[in-house]
């Protein structure tokens, strides 16, 4: 997401094509790591929990799940102002201004809707997802 910030790059098309080939790349090293373990992990909850513990480096561990919230919290963030910003220019559209407290109650209800949504829990909230997606794909 950094990426995109970086006026230096110049044009962003050459970028989404570095990031997106970056972003195969570093997922097919995690899948071909994940195959080196497979019957053993197939039946794991959390992969990268497993494979980190095959590396038998706790510190590694620890600093994975400290670092694990900061992930999630960053994209929340990113979600909550892209969702601001998407309803900004439906009223720019309108050729209006977006009221100022429309964007902090914006990202309360948000919020509430992640924390309820987190009742659930994060694997199964990702099983969902994965499932839609590829009935998505199926029927796209």
């Amino acid at each position: 997401m950094l990426a995109f910030c970086n006026k230096p790059f110049g044009r962003k098309r050459p970028l989404t094509v570095q990031v997106k080939l970056d972003g195969c790349l570093g997922f097919f090293g995690f899948y071909l790591v994940m195959l080196s373990h497979y019957p053993a992990i197939k039946d794991v909850v959390l992969p990268s929990n497993f494979l980190l513990e095959s590396l038998g480096s706790s510190w590694f561990q620890v600093l994975f799940q400290v670092v694990l919230p900061g992930t999630l919290i960053e994209t929340g963030v990113a979600v909550i102002h892209a969702f601001n910003e998407r309803l900004a220019s439906l009223y720019r559209t309108r050729n209006q201004t977006m009221p100022r407290k429309l964007r902090p109650i914006t990202a309360i209800i948000l919020m509430v809707i992640a924390s309820l949504l987190a009742k659930i829990g994060l694997v199964k909230l990702i099983m969902i997802a994965a499932q839609t997606y590829a009935w998505f794909f199926l029927v796209m």
